[in-house]
């Protein structure tokens, strides 16, 4: 089994792998970024489910290990209005905003941020770093809109240089074919058919989940950036494959300082 969602990372025996990044790789990123800009405190938002409970957890353990105090609010998923939650973090003089809360229903928080007038650079989760998720905050925009992505959304950023041909010569095609840009999600969809694609051309067996294990175990996959697996993690993608990225002029760019 393939799966593009961040979650627990499996364990080395398990026969799941997951070719996109872990929710440590994901806090793990945001706590490079702020330590580097000399943030010592963030605000964080979640839901009160399964996925907000994982990057909790994650978070209470990243953050402290970096010296960077978290003030932490969460919301139901139900809620219609974060104005309270938002209020509380961000008045606590927190210099940095961030929403773990992921899905269309995160355009509450972004919104109630708004209303509340707030100028931090908001910080929005990997499963929101898409046109489709623009689209629904448009009229609520933030001054400075950050998000954790893999590097390929900005092929700048990506240092090899095969890598970053194989994903402007993706984005090239799927703009011919489609009419419209690559984001996040087609580069993570690429990379689950990229990795299927490699196991029944190469894989004699692809039936069986041992040959298939073993295959991914020894073999690069070759994607919009390279997703690797070993016996010992059945994550593909690291804290080193990430980014955070900032949204200038409609464009997903490599994010700025914080001021």
């Amino acid at each position: 089994m393939l799966t593009p969602a961040p979650g627990v990372v499996p364990s080395p025996d398990s026969f799941v792998f997951q070719t996109s990044p872990s929710d440590v790789n994901l806090i793990e990123v945001i706590a490079n970024y702020l330590s580097a800009n000399h943030v010592n405190r963030l605000g964080m938002i979640a839901a009160t489910d399964a996925s907000g409970e994982a990057a909790t957890a994650r978070a209470q353990e990243v953050f402290p290990s970096h010296r960077i105090l978290l003030d932490l609010a969460r919301i139901d998923l139900r809620a219609t209005d974060a104005s309270i939650q938002m209020a509380q973090i961000a008045g606590q003089g927190a210099k940095v905003i961030f929403s773990a809360y992921s899905g269309g229903s995160a355009a509450t928080v972004v919104k109630s941020y708004a209303n509340l007038g707030l100028k931090q650079p908001l910080i929005v989760s990997y499963a929101n770093v898409s046109d489709q998720f623009i689209n629904l905050i448009r009229g609520d925009l933030p001054e400075r809109l950050l998000g954790t992505s893999v590097r390929a959304t900005v092929p700048e950023l990506l240092t090899d240089p095969t890598e970053r041909q194989r994903t402007l010569s993706f984005a090239a095609s799927y703009k011919a074919f489609s009419g419209a840009r690559i984001d996040q999600q087609n580069l993570m969809a690429l990379g689950l058919a990229d990795t299927a694609e490699a196991i029944f051309r190469s894989v004699d067996r692809p039936a069986n989940a041992i040959a298939v294990r073993e295959f991914l175990h020894a073999t690069p996959i070759k994607s919009f950036q390279t997703i690797r697996f070993s016996p010992e993690s059945h994550v593909g993608m690291g804290t080193h494959d990430l980014a955070i990225v900032e949204l200038k002029d409609g464009e997903w760019v490599k994010a700025g300082p914080v001021n």
